[in-house]
């Protein structure tokens, strides 16, 4: 096994931020993976208990977090970053390539509106268009100049970046060695046979075959993360402290939205089968003689469940299969759509503002 402790510090040097100015909507995400409630702020906590000083609110637009995929410092680090050998001083120069960085940034940030507005204007810092991009993003209240601030003097602000992410890494570096068996035993809980067998199959891993050759780093503050790259056979890997039991639900649970949930239960016979369900397993013969609809429309209504992992196969007898409640599903389904429910409520209420 080959330990490379960066790729996992840098990026937990990335997720202070974004907790620390996206706390509510983080957690919100996270606790849908997470069983214990108090797990998903754990090591956070712990480091915060050891700062003194907050991030700068000019550094707000690099870790902005709006509860799926990457804030725009974390994607720039994914992409740019080499997780087999890189190191701290790879990842400061990265951040000395100003064009590099502030094309990044910027396309992160405004990606959403690019059918309203000229990205490139807004790069060569073309005042008519930096008006255009502070009106789409509005709904960033009060910290708004900071992103006024980021379009016309990134330099500026890049050099602030670069600067406080160098003391923040020097402390994560220290809180790490810390709790290094803590990382040790992460690393030895998703090297785990069973574990890494489950890690293939459901995340396309099937290039991976020596798991005790592959390069790893832990991340402490972030509870589920599971980021690899490869190159053929080797894998690189930063994983979380929880990661060997997160991310089947991760993997399993992804695709659902609110769009899906909607789509799904629209169907009266759906939920005249979740019903039946409730309490007790049910073969597709049972639910159809049940609820007096053909056997083949039961089938494809139960095989939809099955994708959306709303039910599970329980049991088998001959041929029939034995349908369950899958419980963690509803569990998944209500907090996302109650997540998507408060953003676009608290968004509505900011543009009425």
């Amino acid at each position: 096994m080959n330990f490379n402790p960066a790729p996992g510090i840098i990026y937990d040097a990335i997720m202070y931020n974004i907790i620390y100015f996206c706390k509510d909507i983080f957690f919100k995400t996270m606790k849908t993976y997470v069983r214990n409630d108090d797990d998903v702020l754990l090591y956070y906590n712990k480091f915060r208990s050891t700062m003194i000083d907050t991030p700068p609110e000019s550094l707000y637009p690099f870790f902005y977090y709006v509860g799926e995929g990457p804030c725009a410092l974390s994607g720039y680090f994914i992409k740019h970053f080499n997780y087999f050998n890189g190191t701290y001083r790879d990842f400061f120069s990265s951040l000395n390539n100003k064009a590099q960085l502030k094309r990044a940034v910027l396309f992160h940030i405004l990606e959403p509106y690019r059918d309203q507005l000229d990205i490139e204007a807004v790069l060569k810092e073309d005042p008519k268009s930096i008006t255009e991009a502070v009106v789409l993003l509005r709904s960033h209240g009060s910290r708004l100049r900071s992103f006024v601030r980021l379009f016309y003097e990134f330099d500026d602000v890049a050099n602030e970046l670069k600067k406080y992410m160098e003391t923040l890494v020097f402390r994560l570096r220290r809180f790490h060695e810390k709790y290094k068996e803590v990382v040790i035993k992460a690393i030895e809980r998703f090297s785990a046979p069973d574990v890494v067998k489950v890690y293939v199959k459901k995340s396309g891993m099937s290039n991976l075959t020596d798991i005790s050759s592959q390069t790893f780093s832990v991340t402490l503050l972030h509870p589920t993360v599971l980021i690899w790259r490869n190159e053929g056979d080797n894998f690189a890997f930063i994983l979380s402290t929880n990661a060997h039991s997160a991310l089947p639900l991760y993997v399993q649970y992804k695709n659902i939205s609110p769009y899906s949930i909607a789509t799904l239960f629209s169907n009266e016979t759906i939920r005249d089968i979740i019903g039946a369900l409730n309490n007790q397993e049910e073969t597709i013969t049972r639910l159809s003689m049940q609820l007096h609809v053909s056997r083949t429309t039961i089938d494809r209504l139960v095989n939809l469940l099955h994708n959306e992992c709303a039910v599970v196969v329980s049991r088998s007898e001959g041929n029939e299969k034995y349908y369950r409640i899958n419980p963690e599903y509803f569990l998944v389904a209500k907090n996302k759509f109650d997540r998507e429910f408060e953003e676009l409520s608290e968004r509505w209420r900011k543009m009425r503002l």
